[in-house]
């Protein structure tokens, strides 16, 4: 509702309220003049007020059961307590406010004295498609023309608009894909090199013929070759350490082997001794406690020769398992480095493809854009055409043909495309609002040619 309607409502209330006590029980009043003039339809939203005059309290009190938004259902009905269903589609506010007073005076059962306001809050959408930027469903408004809801769509838009804008960004991303498959694709031949010169046991790589002049290229190659350098002093601390524990097993080796004769000798002379013992115990010139003391002497050193034995042969072991550990050292970095090669050339004939693919796709944006243009070009010759496709009262459709300043009707669909010489351009007469394409007089439908979107 307009604000004068508003305010031509308020003075009828206060009009209303005004009035003897005398008077009827329902009075019923609704917007003015200007609304009148609207006949209600499915989907319309009224808000209903109803108040009564308490005399024995001296003010007026909201019937709360009645008051609300009600909105009309496809049959044309509304839905009102104390009142039920009720006949609509068709009427004025005005008439249905008289209608649901009559009906509350008529079975109501009050004494007291009772007003009615009824106005429209929200009316049935009118939809709009085409070349329009937001098609959809829009509330519709008492006098809307055409142009103003397309203006409230957010205003025409050529095929071209979104279109260009997409191929636009698939161009950008394109090339974007494409600079990031380069970047990728020159680290993995920097580290490709590196990997095959460390297989070799070289100590530094030369730059990939693909990467010779290319910006940042060298920077790369400087990082990569830092890395191979670092893993070399890795590996060579690792060796290193591995040499030092030879070291260690070997001079382990060495003093075992002179305890070893040293301990041979013991025993030699500790037999002899015995030997000289049992000599001189067979005359009966020596202790059996001597004797024995001989023995066991004899015996903690064959024992002590063993343990040197099994101590030497450990030695042995762990130097040969040392060795083993040596080796492993750089077959374990070798195996590794192929390992990583082999993924790193399976990565480089991926970014191969990722490459390709993304020129490609730069490549057909950027001539969808161009064709884009071109089709533009020849739409700002074209002239937007309307038309509405209406319901006629027996349920079937009617097409109108429209200018901008037809207005329209609830539930009205208005189509928006591009022709050359079209309604806008004033070769064809149009339709107005509620008349059917090929009724009006004079009228004939378009046959210029056009460009749905």
């Amino acid at each position: 509702m307009s604000p004068t309607a508003r305010v031509r409502t308020g003075a009828a209330f206060r009009a209303v309220l005004g009035l003897p006590l005398v008077a009827l029980p329902f009075v019923a009043f609704a917007s003015a003049s200007a609304a009148d003039a609207y006949r209600l339809v499915p989907e319309d939203k009224v808000t209903l007020r109803v108040v009564e005059w308490r005399s024995t309290e001296a003010r007026y009190e909201p019937l709360e059961a009645l008051n609300g938004l009600y909105k009309i259902d496809d049959s044309g009905n509304a839905s009102i307590p104390l009142v039920g269903e009720i006949k609509a589609e068709g009427r004025t506010t005005t008439e249905l406010s008289a209608e649901i007073a009559a009906a509350l005076s008529k079975g109501g059962g009050s004494s007291m004295r009772s007003f009615i306001s009824l106005e429209i809050t929200e009316h049935a959408p009118v939809f709009l498609t085409g070349a329009i930027k937001t098609p959809g469903k829009f509330p519709f408004e008492v006098g809307m023309t055409v142009l103003k809801a397309v203006s409230v769509a957010g205003g025409i838009e050529t095929r071209g608009d979104n279109m260009f804008l997409n191929y636009e960004r698939d161009r950008i991303q394109a090339a974007g894909a494409l600079r990031t498959a380069s970047i990728d694709q020159r680290g993995l031949l920097l580290r490709a090199a590196r990997l095959r010169a460390e297989i070799a046991g070289e100590t530094s790589f030369k730059m990939p013929p693909q990467l010779e002049g290319v910006e940042n290229a060298k920077a790369q190659a400087d990082d990569e070759l830092n890395l191979m350098r670092l893993r070399q002093v890795e590996l060579d601390s690792q060796q290193e350490a591995a040499k030092d524990l030879n070291t260690l097993y070997e001079q382990e080796i060495v003093t075992l082997q002179a305890k070893i004769v040293a301990q041979q000798r013991e025993i030699e002379l500790a037999e002899k001794v015995l030997k000289a013992g049992e000599s001189l115990a067979s005359k009966g010139l020596t202790v059996n406690s001597r004797q024995f003391e001989l023995e066991r002497s004899v015996a903690a050193a064959r024992g002590g020769l063993l343990d040197f034995e099994i101590a030497l042969t450990k030695a042995r072991q762990a130097l040969a398992e040392n060795a083993r550990d040596t080796a492993r050292i750089t077959n374990t970095r070798n195996a590794e480095n192929q390992l990583e090669l082999n993924q790193v050339e399976l990565a480089l004939r991926k970014s191969e493809l990722d490459m390709q693919v993304s020129q490609l796709l730069g490549n057909q944006a950027g001539i969808e854009t161009e064709r884009l243009k071109l089709e533009d070009r020849k739409i700002s010759d074209m002239e937007p055409e309307y038309e509405i496709v209406r319901r006629n009262t027996d349920g079937t459709y009617a097409t109108l043909a429209a200018t901008e300043t037809t207005e329209l009707q609830p539930h009205d669909l208005v189509r928006i495309k591009f022709g050359l010489g079209g309604p806008a351009a004033g070769n064809t007469a149009a339709a107005p609002a509620g008349q059917r394409v090929g009724q009006a007089s004079g009228a004939q439908t378009p046959q210029s040619a056009s460009t749905d979107f």
